[in-house]
């Protein structure tokens, strides 16, 4: 089989078959370059977004040192008025010194002092008296050298007392508070 082709059909033929090859090559050179630089884009995007995450949270890390520092730096002055264990005794001789100067009966409740490893003591306070003399007693509460914190207060005139003379009694009120003493472990 001898065929003859013209001209213009070997050219046509040769471009096509040079085509051919030329796409061959280049689909054998591009699409791997075009998946290779796809896939290098989606690990750049990646990395990207990594990083920046690592930047906000180092970003993050400093603001939060810096603020411990502050806080630090300023909660130095609020040692002294923390409760430090073994200081029990002074505690109560100054409620009791305090309820003594403003002449006012007064009971102590403290499950929780002295013992160990409780990071709050709650002390309940009955106290008994006259009016000036309660609020002279919740004044010298508040210089006690201890933070107090009350989380309960109730205030309430007492019963009069039954008398036979007819003399009216100064009338006396009850005061109930429960505080919050914070505790220091060192």
């Amino acid at each position: 089989m001898n065929v003859k082709l013209t001209p213009e059909k070997q050219i046509i033929g040769m471009v096509l078959v040079f085509v051919v090859v030329i796409s061959v090559v280049a689909l054998g050179i591009m699409w791997p370059t075009a998946r290779e630089i796809v896939l290098l884009n989606k690990e750049t995007t990646s990395l990207k977004n990594y990083l920046e995450q690592r930047y906000e949270t180092a970003k993050n890390l400093r603001f939060t040192s810096q603020q411990l520092e502050e806080i630090s730096a300023g909660s130095k002055g609020y040692e002294q008025y923390i409760f430090v264990p073994g200081d029990e005794l002074k505690l109560i001789t100054d409620l009791e010194t305090l309820a003594a100067k403003h002449n006012i009966s007064q009971k102590i409740t403290a499950p929780d002092i002295g013992k160990v490893g409780v990071t709050k003591i709650v002390l309940s306070i009955s106290a008994n008296g006259a009016y000036d003399n309660i609020l002279q007693y919740l004044t010298g509460l508040e210089s006690i050298k201890y933070f107090l914190n009350i989380e309960k207060i109730r205030f309430e005139p007492a019963p009069a007392p039954r008398s036979n003379l007819n003399v009216k009694p100064e009338p006396t009120y009850n005061l109930q508070l429960t505080l919050g003493l914070y505790v220091a472990h060192k």
